[in-house]
C-alpha cells in the first residue's frame, strides 16, 4: 500500500515546464471576429508554411490538447526550418520523454544545451531520459548540474535522491532528503518513502 500511495503521488507530477522564459511566438494579428489561437496559427501557416515560430506555437497548442505525436511533428518542422531554435529542441526532448522515446529525447536535450542559456529543467528532464535508459551515472550528473544552476530546485533534489538509491548510495540519498525538508515537505516525505522501501529498480521513481 505504501508503494502504491507513493507511486500515485509521484504520478501527479507533470514534466518540468520548458517555458521559464517566453519562447518565440509567431507575429499574429487578431481578425475583426475573435478567433482562437489555433485558428490564427493555422492562418499564419497557410500564408507562410516556412514560419518556424508558427510551427512552434502550433506545438504548444497541440501540447495543451495532449496530442503529443502531432506536437512532436510540429516541433520537428520548426527545427527543420530553424535548426538553431533551442526552445524547440528542449520542448521536443520533453515531448519525446512523454512518448517513451528516450534516446531521441537525449539527442534533442543535448542540442538544446548548446543553444540555450543554462536551464535547470533541461537537465532535470535529460536526467529522466537517462534514468529510463538505465544510464544511472549520467542521470546523476545531469541532476547535479540542474542543482548547481538552481540549488533550491526541489524536483531535481528529489530525483537525485531516487537516482542515488538506484546506485546504492543510501547516505547520499538521505542527505537529499534533509535538503528537501527545507524546500518542499511533500517531496521530502515522498523521498523518505523511497528510502525506506526495498531497492529502487532502474527507471522507477522520479518526478518530471
Amino acid at each position: 500500500m505504501r508503494r502504491a500511495t507513493a507511486a500515485l503521488w509521484l504520478a501527479s507530477a507533470a514534466l518540468a515546464s520548458c517555458s521559464e522564459e517566453p519562447p518565440p511566438r509567431p507575429r499574429l494579428t487578431a481578425a475583426t471576429v475573435p478567433k482562437s489561437d489555433a485558428d490564427l496559427v493555422q492562418e499564419q501557416l497557410k500564408k507562410d508554411p516556412n514560419d518556424a515560430e508558427a510551427w512552434f506555437h502550433l506545438a504548444e497548442i497541440l501540447e495543451r490538447a495532449s496530442l503529443h505525436e502531432r506536437e512532436a511533428e510540429a516541433l520537428k518542422k520548426a527545427i527543420e526550418l530553424r535548426p538553431d531554435m533551442g526552445w524547440a529542441h528542449l520542448k521536443l526532448g520533453t515531448t519525446c520523454n512523454r512518448l517513451g522515446r528516450y534516446e531521441e529525447a537525449v539527442t534533442h536535450f543535448r542540442a538544446a544545451e548548446k543553444l540555450l542559456k543554462r536551464k535547470p529543467t533541461l537537465y532535470n528532464n535529460l536526467a529522466w531520459s537517462y534514468g529510463k535508459l538505465g544510464r544511472n551515472a549520467e542521470e546523476i550528473a545531469a541532476l547535479r548540474k540542474a542543482i548547481e544552476i538552481r540549488p533550491t530546485y526541489a524536483t531535481a533534489h528529489f530525483n537525485l535522491g531516487v537516482a542515488l538509491l538506484r546506485k546504492g548510495a543510501r547516505r547520499e540519498a538521505e542527505q537529499e532528503h534533509r535538503i528537501l525538508l527545507d524546500l518542499d515537505e511533500g517531496a521530502a516525505a515522498a523521498l523518505l518513502k523511497e528510502i525506506e522501501r526495498p531497492a529502487v529498480a532502474a527507471g522507477e521513481g522520479g518526478r518530471r
